[in-house]
Parts: C-alpha cells; structure tokens; sequence
C-alpha cells in the first residue's frame, strides 16, 4: 500500500530541525494541557493545607464542576465540527452565524443548568455526602460555582 513507505520507509527522527521545531511547539502546549486538565487536582492539593474536610469538600466540588463543564464542552465541540464544516465548504458567512449561534445556546444552556443547580443546592449536598461539615461547606460554596459556570 501507498501509506507504508511513509510510516515504515523513513526515519522522520534523523531529521534533527524537524524533530526540534517539533518539541519547541509541542512542550509548551503540553504543560498548558497538563494544566488545563489538572487545575482542580493541584488546587485540591493546596486545600489539603486547610484540613481534612476542606480538602473532601473541594474534591466534591470538582465533581460537580466537571458536571459543569461538560455540558458547555459538548456545545463547543459540537459547533466546532459545523463551523469547520462550513468553512470546508467555503461558506465562512454561514461558519460566522453558526458560531454567534453556538455561543447563544451555550450561554441559555449555562443559564438554564445553572438555575436548576442553585434550585436544588439544599438538597444536592445531602446527595453528594452524609458528612455534616461537608454538606455545610458545599451549601455554602454552590453559589460561588454557580457565578463560575455563568461566567
């Protein structure tokens, strides 16, 4: 086949320019990703300074931020197929108005998950925990991550 010459052919990693521009591009985004993935587990670690039941009650909140995320990341990497999908097509004027679109319903999805989520922040702790102090803590922090998830 065409595609085993290119995969098995070459040694691409005696070519020391390429390989260098290579890690100069791919070591910073990288440690960005690592970071990016691994924000809510280095600042639990820094809760761990505070006590034992701060730390639980930031790891449950990471739990529920992910909820959170997950459900704008959806629209997001949804509207990114049909903006590529559109400029594939060279139509980048319909690209631009699924894009304003996209935006629009994440932000009425972020709005509408955030007024249940507060509809119910004094009955999901007791779902999430049947530790007291954790439950009062998490009561006391759910409309803090509420104004995150709407900005």
């Amino acid at each position: 086949a065409h595609f085993e010459l290119g995969l098995f052919g070459q040694c691409s990693f005696r070519n020391k320019s390429m390989v260098k521009e290579l890690f100069k591009t791919a070591l910073p985004l990288a440690f960005g990703s690592l970071l990016a993935y691994a924000e809510w587990e280095i600042l639990t670690v820094f809760a761990a300074v505070l006590g034992p039941a701060e730390t639980a009650t930031w790891a449950v909140l990471g739990f529920v931020w992910d909820v959170f995320e997950s459900t704008t990341s959806a629209i997001g990497d949804a509207s990114e197929i049909r903006c590529a999908y559109q400029l594939g097509k060279g139509r980048p004027s319909l690209a631009k108005l699924s894009a304003y679109k996209a935006v629009f319903i994440a932000a009425m999805l972020a709005f509408a998950i955030t007024a249940v989520f507060l509809s119910l922040s004094n009955i999901l702790p007791f779902w999430l925990t049947k530790d007291a102090t954790i439950q009062a803590m998490l009561i006391e922090l759910f409309p803090l991550i509420a104004l995150g998830n709407v900005t």
